[in-house]
């Protein structure tokens, strides 16, 4: 690792902002003591501060796809950041948040998210140039920060697994052992990580990315729920009381729809209620057969309650389902990578899944 120099700092750029949690202050000065991390065709320019209110944290570059199996704002690493936040400022001991030229961020997300949830405004912020922006390259460079001594929290074995299988689905890697070895010894420098000579921990990694890569066609975008509501909010202008947001991942969360949701609306005639459904899955086909599991419970329920009740007036009247719904399925939100426009705005219709 090289030392920085104190020029690394433009005359032009602010040098001192308060500091998290109104105590002391952030001095980039502090900043040029420390080692200069490892990034992979990436060169150091300088340091600056970044205002967090010129940032959207709701956008593909921080959802860390392909780096993490977990999105990047999951809520109890955000949550333990924002903690730390709190009680003992922004950490300058450690190698700040990193980001290209073009804006583009090549680590540090988890702590810019905790950061604007604490309501900061300013970060310190390790600016480089990059002359290859490929996915590989930031997926690359992604595992590499999270094996440093950093404030992040590592990559597991399953992230690399990820990686791996993300890069080939984007054509950036080849789903062939020769090819995936190179990128793990190579370019991830995985013998950092894993001891082959134990259990055959690399060995294990690579067959695991060529097998995934083969058994599934895309990676899932996984959002936490308020994550969901918050994408929602500001994609389609709709309030969380609008409509109900359900995870397809098993259907007691329709049963709680229907219970807690359809009947009372119905009762107080407030219906229809409007629905959107999201997958906390890993796998593209469990998200679909999710998906269709929740909408055919649905109607089950709707006929099971007329059939209920016919069933307490027999023989004096039988009512048949009306065709009107007392529900209207908004779509799905966008979540499968290789398929839906994840960085669009638009939820995906029910049948098009």
């Amino acid at each position: 690792m090289n030392m920085t120099a104190l020029k690394s700092i433009p005359s032009n750029v602010v040098k001192k902002r308060p500091g998290f949690n109104g105590q002391g202050e952030l001095d980039l000065d502090s900043l040029t003591r420390l080692h200069e991390p490892e990034f992979k065709d990436a060169t150091f320019l300088y340091f600056e501060f970044t205002d967090l209110e010129a940032v959207d944290t709701d956008t593909e570059d921080f959802w860390n796809v392909g780096v993490r199996r977990e999105n990047a704002q999951d809520s109890d690493r955000i949550a333990s950041y924002q903690n730390s936040f709190s009680k003992n400022n922004f950490d300058m001991t450690f190698w700040p948040p990193s980001r290209d030229t073009d804006g583009n961020w090549l680590d540090g997300r988890g702590r810019i998210c905790a950061a604007k949830k604490n309501g900061e405004r300013w970060i310190p912020t390790a600016v480089y140039s990059r002359n290859d922006s490929s996915k590989k390259n930031t997926v690359t460079n992604g595992l590499i920060s999270n094996q440093q001594d950093r404030p992040q929290a590592p990559a597991t074995f399953e992230d690399y697994v990820t990686a791996g299988v993300y890069l080939i689905h984007n054509k950036q890697l080849q789903n062939q052992k020769t090819a995936i070895d190179a990128w793990l010894y190579k370019d991830v420098n995985i013998e950092r990580v894993y001891d082959n000579s134990i259990n055959g921990q690399i060995t294990r990694l690579t067959n695991k990315i060529m097998s995934e890569a083969k058994e599934t066609h895309s990676l899932v975008l996984k959002k936490s729920t308020d994550q969901w509501k918050t994408w929602i909010e500001k994609h389609l202008g709709l309030k969380k009381s609008d409509y109900v947001l359900v995870n397809t991942k098993d259907v007691t969360y329709t049963e709680r729809l229907w219970c807690r949701h359809i009947m009372p609306a119905v009762e107080y005639g407030e219906d229809p209620v409007d629905i959107i459904f999201y997958s906390s899955e890993d796998n593209p086909d469990a998200c679909r057969s999710g998906l269709k599991d929740s909408v055919e419970f649905l109607e089950k329920f709707y006929k099971l309650s007329f059939k209920l009740v016919n069933s307490q007036l027999s023989g004096i009247v039988s009512i048949n389902p009306p065709d009107n719904r007392p529900w209207n399925v908004l779509g799905a939100v966008p979540q499968i990578v290789q398929e839906h426009p994840i960085a669009g705005s638009d939820l995906i219709k029910v049948d098009r899944y």
